[in-house]
């Protein structure tokens, strides 16, 4: 497991310990994760050794997902899921958020993203905990 694939690891781990969901691409390296409603996503990968956030709205050029802006680490993950663009990047259009679905419809194939789930590891911690 490489540095980036470890980092993804943790967070998706504290993400999850959280209540979110969370969805891994293929290679470990980057993923996205979404409250329980699914109604919006926050993605999150490695640049320059460090976790970077983005949200992701769809634009009103093409009909997926893609646009998105830079989010700062310093909010926590329930703020970053409800941070809206900035003013500059959607004038005076209604933002439409990109759903799970949409993400998943529109880059599921080449990322191949899977849901996180940690339940192994759970009953692991389970069973020492009762032992």
């Amino acid at each position: 497991m490489n540095y980036k694939q470890k980092e993804i690891q943790e967070l998706s781990q504290d993400l999850k310990s959280k209540g979110f969901r969370v969805w891994l691409a293929e290679n470990g390296e980057y993923g996205f994760y979404s409250d329980k409603s699914a109604g919006h996503i926050v993605s999150f990968q490695i640049n320059l050794g460090v976790i970077s956030y983005s949200g992701n709205y769809k634009s009103r050029s093409h009909s997926g997902c893609g646009s998105g802006w830079i989010l700062s680490s310093g909010l926590s993950y329930a703020a970053m899921l409800k941070d809206t663009p900035p003013f500059w990047a959607i004038r005076d259009n209604l933002v439409k958020f990109c759903t799970v679905q949409d993400h998943l419809e529109q880059y599921g194939k080449s990322s191949r993203f899977e849901e996180v789930t940690f339940e192994e590891k759970e009953k692991e911690n389970e069973n020492i905990t009762r032992n």
